[in-house]
């Protein structure tokens, strides 16, 4: 079998902060005081403080008043188990509980970690509190008059009138809406000369030279930026300089403005976190938040903070052998995946080319569902003054959940295996060359790079490996939001975005850059990593003349197959690109979501191992093995009355062989993951401990899932003589330019 792609030469390691052994230490007494004490560490309690302000709080009021009513001990007792497990066993990066660095392949598998005292933290302002800040600056009259400001990006022409959206504050909820507005000759002139930045007294200029006084000049182009039809620079960017320099470099044009010195301020402190050792003092956010609260700008204290763990390595390099081996475990994918299409273009695709054939037509219009097409169809919205088209809507996606039976090759080549295993009491299942055979091997419709993450288990002198989907729009997305704060990953990003170029000469790959929620710009946050832009109620970084603006961009579909995005500046087909991992399918504006849909326009999201509905007619389904290669782990369906006689048991003796029995009729191993959605918890259900929590988080689950814990000591990537780490590893595939 032919493979058109190759593993780039390099990885992400991403790991949690503490060892998995230190779970063990957790278990061994379950009192309240003792989790308390365990908290208490330096490194633990600066972890939980910026996860959960709150729950610090909690325990020094407990400390301070112990008499706690039962069921508020137990709730604090759960939250604080979850964030102890969770620091010593799951490898997602989370602000201080696991992070990530570079890697490289070499001629030896060398993973060895620098000690604690020598990663760093990279601490940032939430976006939440950065887009008051924003609004603060921008009310300051003194501050408004030395700022420059553009048009509203989803501005567009109506007929002779104006549409834009506009978006209001409800907490940390954007509410948009769609305004219409009637045009004029003042209202065109201004449009036609602050498509760039432009400063405000130019604007206030712009008005008075068609005989407007000065007051009526000031007060026209105050009620267009109150209104925000004019977006000032200040508006909160994703990419390039972060907001807060950005911000400081501003004021510098503000005469006697504390502002600028109180920010400047603000980011030494900052600074000076990111400086040391993690395990800080709590004094050091007291400062910060003390000196925030002088801004007299009104936050949050449980989201002020955002923290990226940046680990230090000694030695972090895999044997390039493992390049063939991701390449194998790729065909296999290929093989066991269907040929899925995107639902959602190609229904708006025979929508557009019934009215519109092959015409090419302004994207803004295509998507007004006045005069368009409702990308997004809202049959609950109960806002009658809203346009569908921006109506802020709980979304019934009709995605496949997986439950649905898929009768196919594969399909039937699983129910065998799963039926043998049934029969024989095996936990394993292993796919051969010749269950493979007949499947057919299809690459032509992927991306032209993807990621997947894996994990490494040793085995002897080899490796096994857990690769379970290779995927994604691009290999940028997953590693975009690290770009920020690692150096050696963004140049990481940046070769695989340079890749996808040189692939797509005489196109233009523009990064889309949107801002759905305040709060949600903390994982969109990145470096500049296109040379293009699409900004959508956002600013860009970019130089002026790379920006593409949403009205400059046509759509139309050839031979009523092929959407294509153009623009008209440049004549030349864009491609959209979001570069992170954001789910822009819960709650998204249809302009946004449809720039991000377009990501795989006539391409697959990629390939992956699905038991193709065959979960809902089987509680247990076995680990899938191909030589080595794990493409799925042993996991079970467990309903709420499975597990009655356990959550019911009153007497604490006898819960461990309630247990016993329980795993013993399931042939169930006795560590495992619950796992709900991605979120998953470890269990070691030997100790009566972690029985008692399992019992307090599932009391009143109506259906759970179990999966096998593959790891083990022995297995471990990483062993130190602090003990093992549950390790993922990130690599990027990419089309080999033939």
């Amino acid at each position: 079998m032919n493979n058109p792609y190759k593993v780039v030469d390099g990885f992400v390691y991403r790991r949690h902060l503490l060892p998995f052994n230190f779970i063990e230490d957790i278990f061994k007494d379950y009192s309240l005081d003792r989790i308390i004490d365990i908290c208490a560490d330096k490194v633990i309690q600066e972890a939980i403080f910026i996860a959960s302000p709150d729950l610090i709080s909690q325990i020094r009021k407990y400390k301070g008043n112990p008499t706690l009513s039962e069921k508020k001990k137990n709730k604090l007792l759960t939250s604080l188990l979850k964030y102890l497990i969770r620091i010593s066993s799951r490898s997602t990066p989370f602000g201080l509980f696991a992070g990530c660095c570079y890697g490289s392949f070499s001629n030896v598998s060398s993973i060895e970690m620098a000690p604690i005292d020598q990663f760093r933290s990279s601490t940032r302002l939430d976006t939440q509190y950065l887009f008051e800040i924003f609004l603060a600056a921008q009310k300051n009259k003194s501050i408004r008059e030395n700022l420059k400001f553009q048009v509203n990006s989803s501005l567009y022409r109506f007929g002779s009138d104006w549409r834009y959206i506009e978006y209001t504050l409800s907490g940390t909820k954007r509410k948009h809406r769609l305004i219409g507005i009637e045009g004029n000759f003042l209202f065109e002139k201004l449009f036609n000369n602050s498509r760039s930045y432009i400063s405000f007294k130019e604007l206030v200029s712009l008005v008075t030279e068609e005989d407007y006084s000065q007051e009526e000049a000031v007060n026209y182009i105050e009620l267009l930026i109150d209104n925000q039809i004019l977006i000032s620079e200040l508006e909160l960017s994703l990419t390039g300089e972060e907001f807060l320099i950005m911000l400081t470099k501003v004021l510098k044009r503000v005469e006697k403005n504390t502002l600028g010195e109180m920010v400047s301020e603000i980011i030494v402190l900052l600074d000076k976190i990111d400086k040391q050792t993690i395990g800080i003092d709590l004094a050091c956010y007291t400062a910060i938040s003390d000196k925030i609260k002088s801004l007299n700008i009104p936050f949050d204290s449980q989201y002020l903070y955002q923290t990226d763990l940046k680990l230090k390595s000694f030695n972090c390099t895999l044997n390039k052998i493992l390049k063939e081996q991701i390449l194998e475990g790729f065909k296999v994918l290929a093989k066991l995946s269907s040929n899925s299409k995107n639902k959602k273009l190609e229904e708006f695709k025979n929508k557009f080319y019934q009215r519109y054939e092959e015409r090419e037509m302004p994207l803004l219009h295509v998507l007004d569902t006045d005069i368009g097409i409702n990308f997004i169809q809202n049959g609950n919205s109960s806002v009658s003054d809203l346009n569908p088209l921006v109506d802020d809507i709980d979304l019934n996606l009709g995605i496949n959940n997986g439950n649905e039976i898929q009768i196919n090759d594969c399909s039937l080549l699983l129910q065998n295996k799963i039926t043998v295993a049934n029969k024989t009491n095996q936990i394993e299942i292993i796919l051969t060359d010749s269950d493979l055979n007949n499947l057919k091997y299809d690459y032509h419709d992927l991306p032209d790079s993807m990621s997947t993450m894996v994990e490494l288990y040793r085995k002897d002198d080899d490796m096994e490996i857990f690769m379970n989907n290779i995927g994604g729009s691009s290999g940028v997305n997953l590693l975009g939001r690290f770009t920020a704060s690692n150096p050696d990953i963004r140049k990481h990003v940046e070769s695989i975005a340079n890749t996808e170029e040189s692939l797509n000469e005489g196109k233009i790959i523009a990064s889309i850059v949107h801002i759905p929620e305040s709060r949600t710009g903390n994982i969109l946050q990145r470096s500049k990593i296109r040379s293009f832009e699409i900004p959508f109620l956002a600013n860009s970084s970019v130089e002026s003349d790379k920006v593409i603006e949403l009205d400059d961009i046509t759509i139309s579909v050839k031979y009523g197959k092929y959407i294509i995005l153009k623009s008209k500046k440049y004549g030349k087909e864009i491609i959209p690109r979001l570069d992170t991992a954001h789910n822009y399918m819960n709650r998204s504006l249809p302009i946004y979501e449809f720039l991000c849909h377009m990501q795989t326009n006539n391409l697959r999201n990629g390939v992956g191992f699905n038991w193709r509905g065959l979960e809902s007619l089987y509680k247990f389904l076995p680990r899938v093995k191909y030589k080595n290669i794990i493409l799925s782990f042993a996991s079970w369906s467990i309903s709420g009355d499975d597990l009655k006689k356990i959550v019911n048991e009153k007497n604490e003796s006898l819960l461990g062989n309630q247990m016993s029995s329980f795993l013993e009729r399931n042939n169930m191993p006795d560590e495992l993951l619950l796992v709900e959605g991605d979120n998953e918890l470890y269990f070691d259900f030997k100790n009566t401990n972690s029985i008692k929590l399992f019992i307090e988080i599932v009391r009143r689950k109506k259906h759970i899932r179990l999966v096998e814990l593959y790891f083990s000591e022995k297995r471990a990537l990483e062993n130190t003589i602090c003990g093992s780490y549950r390790s993922q590893l990130v690599f990027t595939l990419v089309k080999d330019k033939l």
